[in-house]
């Protein structure tokens, strides 16, 4: 099991956002402590006037999947992706919480898109549109499972969905409904996976595939 919420921490301390890893006998395996609390403390601190920010990665197995967690804004940051793929994470469990919006609060999100703009996107506000198009991206450019949970409470901006790791969505719920989701994960099945090939050299800071080529028109490149 994995549930999230706030762990506190001893005087002034604010608390972690956090998620506590439990087994099957319900000891706590672990915790992960979100380490990119949005906000900006020279605008709007949002969530860091609240938290404390985390320092590590929790790393955990279940039934020989290896598995990490993230959550909610840390989307925004490819590089904890990528660093879990370099510590062979298979599976991402990554809690979000894009719901309980009231009215004003929900006109005033899809008023930051653009009304004209609604008919060309998949959703109105901006977590709608860009929280799961980017599971799908981080789960296709780096070949694992992402469970994306989210808070079924209205108004939620998107039902709750597991990603395959070529990036096609494996499962979805209805948003602003209670429902459940159950997903078998197979990690010996194949997908497509077009970086296979040159993904582990671009971690490694090589960014071109195949082989460099010395040649004078290659390094002129302000002529035709």
């Amino acid at each position: 099991m994995i549930l999230g919420s706030s762990h506190p921490l001893t005087g002034k301390n604010k608390p972690h956002n956090s998620l506590y890893i439990i087994d099957d006998t319900g000891k706590i395996l672990d915790r992960y402590d979100k380490r990119f609390c949005a906000g900006n403390p020279e605008r709007d601190p949002e969530e860091l006037e609240h938290f404390s920010p985390g320092s590590h990665f929790s790393i955990f197995s279940i039934r020989g999947i290896r598995c990490g967690t993230l959550i909610c804004h840390e989307y925004r940051y490819p590089e904890l992706y990528r660093e879990y793929k370099k510590l062979n994470v298979q599976l991402i469990f990554h809690s979000f919480h894009a719901a309980n919006m009231d009215p004003v609060r929900q006109k005033k999100m899809e008023d930051q898109v653009g009304k004209k703009y609604h008919p060309f996107n998949p959703g109105k506000t901006l977590p709608e549109i860009t929280m799961p198009a980017t599971m799908i991206s981080h789960a296709a450019n780096n070949y694992f499972w992402i469970s994306c949970s989210n808070a079924s409470a209205g108004e939620s901006c998107w039902g709750s969905m597991v990603v395959r790791p070529d990036g096609v969505i494996h499962g979805r719920l209805n948003k602003n409904t209670d429902e459940i989701l159950i997903t078998e994960i197979d990690t010996n099945m194949e997908y497509y996976d077009s970086s296979v090939a040159w993904r582990e050299r671009a971690m490694n800071g090589i960014y071109h595939s195949g082989d460099m080529v010395k040649d004078q028109r290659s390094e002129n490149r302000i002529e035709l």
